[in-house]
């Protein structure tokens, strides 16, 4: 695999975290995806599914505060996840609470393996990471397909945004790149229509 999450400390985050609830541990961990947009994973161990419940939105209201600001690109915002990782079973209820909340960033709640070492949690929640979000464990070497790929068949309009190379993200540059585009391409279209008439 080419691809990996490794620890990044963030030490402002870290402290941060410590004052406000100092019986738990906050990992961040990064995977770079391409350059400038790594995936984020922030993750927080809790003992019991009572205290996930008491904690959860706190935890995740601390996080996206210190963590999520405007200097972070649109890509790295939409691609951060928190992790809680529980000791034991939680109920289906919270955890789809949990799972289904869209405020800040994406979230996931997973129960401690067998295989989990609290000697050296920083390597089980890499594996894990590794596994739950980059899909580390499908291989995919010995998978051929038949069929060649199918370039789409793009009309004139879609010819015409290619070619002109705006990009699809919402920054306001490319958002008044797309709305020029439009603006000439609806007057170029009513130019030709009244030309057929």
């Amino acid at each position: 695999m080419d691809k990996e999450f490794e620890l990044n400390v963030d030490k402002h985050l870290g402290q941060k975290f410590s004052e406000l609830f100092p019986d738990l541990a906050l990992y961040k961990f990064e995977a770079k995806l391409r350059e400038g947009a790594p995936l984020c994973a922030f993750c927080c161990c809790m003992s019991t599914g009572k205290a996930l419940d008491e904690k959860w939105k706190s935890i995740n209201s601390s996080v996206s505060a210190h963590s999520l600001d405007s200097s972070k690109s649109e890509f790295e915002r939409w691609n951060s996840y928190l992790i809680f990782v529980c000791d034991e079973a939680v109920e289906k209820s919270l955890k789809y609470e949990i799972e289904n909340d869209k405020f800040a960033m994406r979230k996931l709640l997973i129960q401690k393996t067998s295989d989990w070492d609290d000697n050296s949690p920083e390597k089980s929640l890499i594996e894990l990471l590794n596994q739950r979000l980059l899909l580390s464990h499908i291989d995919l070497s010995g998978y051929k397909s038949e069929d060649a790929p199918v370039p789409p068949a793009l009309s004139k309009w879609g010819k015409s945004i290619v070619d002109q190379n705006i990009l699809f993200d919402r920054k306001d540059s490319s958002i008044s790149a797309r709305a020029e585009w439009i603006k000439e391409s609806l007057a170029s279209a009513m130019s030709e229509a009244s030309n057929e008439d």
